[in-house]
C-alpha cells in the first residue's frame, strides 16, 4: 500500500492516515511476545510513502516547520514519538529506532528536512546498540556521499580507525567502499590504497601520522577477499 502513487506521483493521503491509524490503535498488551518487528515494518511503510518534494522549498527557500506538508508533519511527529519512546522503553534489538533513523534520512534526501548529520552522529557514538550504530552510520555515509564535507568524511574515518568494536569497523569499511567519492579521493592522493599480507586491503589518509585504516573482507580463517576499487572509467 505504501508504494501506491496517484496521478501526481505522490502517495494518497488515505494510505498515510491508514498507516498512522495502525500505530494509534495498535494494542499488544495481551500478547506475551513483542511486536517490535511489526512496528518497525510500519515505520518502514511510512518511509515508503515519502516522495521527493515539489515546491518552492526545493528552489532555495529554507526548510521550516511551516513549509512542511501536512502528511510530512504527521510522519515526522510519529517517527519522533517512536524514537523518544525507544529511549524510555527500548524494544528487542532496537529495531524501531533503526527504522526511524532510515526514515529521517529519507526525509532529508527527498527535501522534506534539512540535510544535517547531527542526529546520526549522536546515534553512531560508542555506547549505543550495535544495530542502531550501524543504521546511523549507514545514514551518515549516505549523507557524506550526497551532501557531506571533508570534515564529515573525516569523522567517519575516525570511527573506522579508532572504534573499539572491530565488527562495526569492518561493516563500516564495506559501507565506505561503496562511496563514489572514495575513487576521486584515491585519484587525488588524499587517500592511499595499499595491500599488505597482514591486513589485506588498507586505506590510509594523507595526514601527519599516516594512520592506517583496515578495510578487508575475510572469506575464512586464512583467505581474505580483496575488495575491488574501480579507479578507471566505469
Amino acid at each position: 500500500m505504501a508504494g501506491l502513487r496517484n496521478t501526481h506521483g505522490i502517495c494518497p493521503p488515505e494510505v498515510i492516515r491508514f498507516l498512522l491509524d495502525l500505530f494509534k490503535y495498535n494494542d499488544n498488551s495481551k500478547n506475551r511476545h513483542s511486536d517490535n518487528y511489526y512496528r518497525s515494518a510500519l515505520v518502514e511503510a511510512l518511509g515508503n510513502t515519502i516522495t521527493p518534494v515539489v515546491s518552492v522549498v526545493s528552489q532555495g527557500t529554507p526548510i521550516t516547520a511551516e513549509n512542511l506538508s501536512a502528511d510530512t508533519k504527521l510522519i515526522l511527529e510519529e517517527v519522533t514519538r517512536l524514537l523518544n519512546f525507544e529511549k524510555a522503553l527500548p524494544c528487542y534489538k532496537y529495531t524501531v529506532s533503526v527504522a526511524c533513523l532510515r526514515v529521517i534520512r529519507k526525509l532529508q534526501k527527498f527535501g522534506h528536512l534539512p540535510s544535517r548529520p547531527y542526529l546520526f552522529k549522536s546515534y553512531a557514538s560508542y555506547g549505543h546498540f550495535i544495530d542502531v550504530r550501524l543504521a546511523a552510520l549507514e545514514c551518515l555515509v549516505d549523507f557524506v556521499k550526497a551532501d557531506g564535507k571533508w570534515e564529515d568524511l573525516q569523522y567517519v574515518m575516525d570511527i573506522l580507525e579508532n572504534d573499539p568494536d572491530p565488527g562495526l569497523r569492518h561493516k563500516l569499511a564495506g559501507l565506505l567502499i561503496k562511496i563514489h567519492h572514495l575513487k576521486e579521493l584515491i585519484e587525488e592522493g588524499l587517500i592511499f590504497l595499499s595491500l599488505s599480507r597482514e591486513y589485506g586491503i588498507t586505506l590510509r589518509r594523507r595526514d601527519y601520522n599516516q594512520r592506517r585504516v583496515q578495510a578487508l573482507k575475510p572469506i575464512n580463517r586464512n583467505i581474505f577477499q580483496i575488495v575491488p576499487f574501480r579507479l578507471g572509467p566505469e
